[in-house]
């Protein structure tokens, strides 16, 4: 289309809703139980992880924000925000937060 001597595209845009894969409910409980033992081991952290959990959010936001809010590496985070679906990103999030929680217990902290 054409206004004015430039030319614009134009689209038809449809929502695709993603899929969670085998997703199941439950891990949302181990994340935030990790989540919390993180929290206490980097006490810095506590204030933000409190914040984040007291939002409410559902499993899906709560995934996603953690994975970008938490103190992880570039490539930490970017092996979290392209997993295929929620199921591999929790999945993924519960291990990461294993290996700091190790790393804090093994002295890192």
């Amino acid at each position: 289309e054409e206004h004015g001597g430039q030319i614009f595209r134009q689209a038809f845009i449809r929502w695709i809703e993603e899929e969670d894969g085998d997703y199941d409910p439950s891990a949302r409980s181990e994340i935030v139980q990790r989540v919390e033992v993180l929290g206490r081991h980097q006490g810095n952290l506590q204030e933000t992880i409190d914040a984040v959990l007291g939002l409410n959010l559902n499993d899906n936001s709560l995934i996603q924000t953690l994975s970008f809010t938490l103190p992880f590496s570039p490539l930490e985070k970017e092996f979290l925000l392209e997993a295929s679906n929620l199921d591999q990103q929790s999945k993924r999030l519960m291990d990461l937060l294993s290996f700091e929680i190790h790393s804090y217990r093994k002295g890192k902290g």
